[in-house]
This record gives C-alpha cells, structure tokens and sequence, in this order.
C-alpha cells in the first residue's frame, strides 16, 4: 500500500506542475524518458529480491513488497512499445519480429538456464528431471526469478501469432487480450502457477491500448487536469477497496491502476536523466536475468544483510554488462550472422 501512497503523492505534485503557468504539455513517453525509467525498475527488482532475504528496517521491510508494482510498469512499457512500433512502423514490423525480439533474450536465457540447470544436478541438489517437472507443474524455474521471460516470450509470440489474424491495431489489441486471459487462465486454474506468473501481465494490454488511445489521454488531461488527475487518484483508491472485497482479480486492476498512474507521472514530470541510470537501464534485462545467481551464491557462502546487498550489487551490475557483450559480440559474429538469428532486415 505504500507504494500507492507514493503514487498518489507523485500525482499530487503532477497535478500541481500542470496548474504552473511554465506548463508546456506532457512529455512524450519514448526511449529518452523510459530508459532511465527502466534502469531504475531494474535496481528496484534486484532490491525487492534482496529486501525478500535480509532483515534491515525499513529498507527491507520496503522493497519486499514492490516486487509486484515493478514488473507491473515493466509490463506496461512493453505493450505499449508493441503497440507504439506498430503503429509507427506498419505491417512491416512483423518482418523477423520473432527473429528480433527473441533473438537477442532466448541466447542469453537459454545458456544460463541450462548453466543452473547443470549445476544443481552434478552438484546433488536436484536432477534434471526433477528441476523440469518443477518448473513444468510447479512454475519453479531453474534460473532464479526468471519467471518473468517465460511471461514475456509469451507475449511476443502470442502478439505475433495474433498479427497472422488481423493487423488491424485495435482488433489485434483485442485479440492480443484475449490471448494474454488465456495465458492466465491456463496459469492460475490449471497449472496452478504463483500468483506472481500471472497476476501483472494483464499490463501489457493496458500498456498497449494506453498507445492505442494516446493522443484522446493526451488531449483529454490537457483540458480536463483536475478530473484528469482525480479520476487516477479515485481508480487506485477504489481498485484498492475491491482487494478486500473481492480479492482475485482486483489486484491485477489495482496493479495496472498503478502502472498507468506511473505513465502519467512519468509523462508531466518526466524521468531524472541521470547518465549513469540511462546505462543501467541499458543493462535492465540483463540485470535482470543475472541478480538471482550472485543473491544465490551470496547466502551460499553465507553473507547476509547489508553484506549480501553489497554483494548482489557488485556482482550483478558488472556481470549484466560483460554478459550483454558477450553476446553482442557473438551476435554480430559471422556464424551467427549465418544462422539469421539477429540479422536486421
């Protein structure tokens, strides 16, 4: 909850920076305002896993309990880049989309899942057909909070999938929905996932229709502040109040109340433009795929507090990069050119 009160905080003051005569309009949500954005979502994911594992009052106390809103504004930012590239760069960004969204994750992801994978098996910890029933029935992936890139491949796929049907944006949004329920569904009543497999992803939809109907948010907040503001507030407050009525699905409207909140006050207040948070931000999927190792090995030998925050902060940050260039230079490599992985059209 506390997280909301910040939001509605920052909303508060969004509002009051609106009122200003200095005032010029929103700010576009584009790469310039979202990569720092991005950075700091990854440094926040890092410290909630961090926050799950050590007792430091508050912080601890603080980010275990983020995890949720943070892959929430992930997943918003990434329906809306699809529906933004779309829009901007027409059918033909169907064109390898496959090949270039996969293309520079599934390597990386693939090598360190099967590098755990090995790992836990000669090392006695659990077998290989242990750790694939597991992660098959039980949602327990190998890589550590890697759950994540299962949810976003299928994003992509499923989008791509539904672009076979129609391109025509607003019904491929729809259908692309309809895709991300069945995701779901198939999560929570019949594999029985975490909730955490499923309970954000509806923001990618949210994300992508926030892209669809932009310029009438956009035109609608600049004659409307007050209302505009007020109706965000009243959608947190109220999504909030249905939690404890409801429950189930509530959380996910609560969460994706919050990630819209976010684009609004990202886009009047825009992002600190900080040069070392845009590189991080850079790095965020990296970062991503790799903390849960160093946080492993970590309170394997036994660190804990602010010892494994430290850590999990210097191993992770320097292994993202060098993993990010490992790849990137194998990616442009010639065989790899061959195999038409990440070739650009």
């Amino acid at each position: 909850m506390y997280v909301a009160f910040i939001l509605l905080l920052l909303l508060l003051i969004s509002l009051f920076v609106a009122q200003r005569k200095a005032y010029t309009g929103l700010y576009y949500f584009d790469m310039t305002t979202t990569l720092p954005l991005r950075g700091a979502l990854a440094l926040l994911i890092l410290s909630h896993h961090l926050g799950q594992r050590t007792d430091i009052y508050p912080i601890s106390y603080f980010t275990a309990g983020i995890g949720a809103h943070i892959v929430a504004i992930f997943f918003f930012i990434s329906g809306y880049g699809l529906c933004v590239s779309y829009i901007t760069k027409g059918e033909g960004y169907f064109h390898g989309f496959l090949r270039k969204r996969l293309g520079k994750l599934l390597p990386k992801f693939i090598v360190l899942t099967l590098g755990m994978m090995l790992l836990y098996h000669f090392f006695g910890t659990s077998s290989l057909a242990l750790q694939t029933k597991n992660l098959m029935f039980g949602g327990i992936t190998p890589l550590p909070h890697s759950w994540f890139i299962y949810a976003i491949v299928y994003t992509y796929v499923s989008f791509y999938l539904c672009s076979l049907i129609t391109t025509e944006v607003k019904k491929l949004g729809i259908l692309f929905t309809i895709s991300i329920l069945v995701y779901i569904i198939v999560a929570a009543d019949f594999l029985h996932y975490p909730s955490y497999w499923y309970i954000t992803i509806i923001c990618v939809n949210i994300g992508y229709f926030t892209a669809f109907y932009e310029k009438r948010i956009t035109k609608f907040i600049d004659n409307n502040k007050i209302l505009s503001y007020s109706l965000i507030v009243v959608s947190i407050v109220i999504s909030y109040i249905l939690i404890k009525i409801i429950g189930g699905i509530a959380f996910s409207i609560w969460m994706s109340t919050q990630a819209f909140a976010v684009y609004i006050i990202i886009r009047t207040l825009k992002f600190f433009q900080w040069k070392w948070l845009c590189k991080i931000g850079k790095y965020s999927l990296d970062i991503y795929l790799i903390h849960g190792i160093p946080l492993k090995m970590g309170q394997y030998i036994g660190l804990e507090n602010w010892s494994l925050w430290l850590f999990t902060y210097a191993v992770s940050i320097p292994c993202a990069i060098i993993l990010n260039y490992i790849f990137d230079v194998f990616s442009r490599s010639k065989i790899f050119y061959k195999l038409n992985i990440t070739k650009v059209n």
